[in-house]
């Protein structure tokens, strides 16, 4: 077989995700063990998270999956936050539970991202049709309802072994 058809050969057999596997760099399939403190009304949640990049929680990070941190703890992680950046922009997404921002991509500090940030609904209702929120209607100021000040605060650096956690804050019932 002349080397031109095991080449075209390999390529038919070997299925295209194989080859997109291969050609993967390392950091983009390895995840970083990390947490996040979230704070939302009078609810505090402590989330594990897995962090694209150790140490800058900037450059993206989701909460790990429940199934993995159930295995390992026992417990849940109660709210599902996530960072990451948006498209060929300089900005990042932020998305937790339902609500949806985007802003410029912020800085760390030591590993640690602290944001307050004020959130819309992902979707909503308009003239009887579900809507997505999308990033030109954030831009252009057409937000639906939303969410005031979630605060969060993600550290990429280390994982806080009490996470998962969840309390009530305040006095209120």
């Amino acid at each position: 077989m002349d080397p031109r058809s095991a080449l075209l050969l390999a390529a038919v057999l070997v299925p295209p995700s194989a080859l997109a596997a291969q050609q993967r760099t390392p950091s983009e399939s390895q995840r970083f063990p990390g947490s996040a403190l979230v704070v939302v009304d009078d609810n505090e949640f402590l989330v594990r998270l897995e962090c694209r990049v150790e140490g800058r929680p900037e450059a993206g990070f989701i909460t790990e999956a429940n199934r993995i941190t159930r295995e390992e703890t026992g417990r849940s992680n109660m709210v599902a936050l996530r960072l990451r950046p948006w498209q060929d922009t300089d900005d990042v997404v932020v998305s937790l539970e339902g609500w949806v921002a985007w802003m410029p991509r912020p800085t760390s500090v030591g590993g640690v991202l602290e944001l307050e940030v004020d959130m819309a609904a992902a979707s909503s209702m308009r003239e009887g049709s579900p809507v997505l929120t999308t990033y030109d209607m954030w831009q252009n100021g057409d937000r639906p309802e939303g969410r005031d000040g979630v605060w969060f605060e993600a550290n990429c650096s280390e994982r806080n072994p009490d996470a998962p956690a969840y309390r009530k804050l305040g006095g209120g019932g």
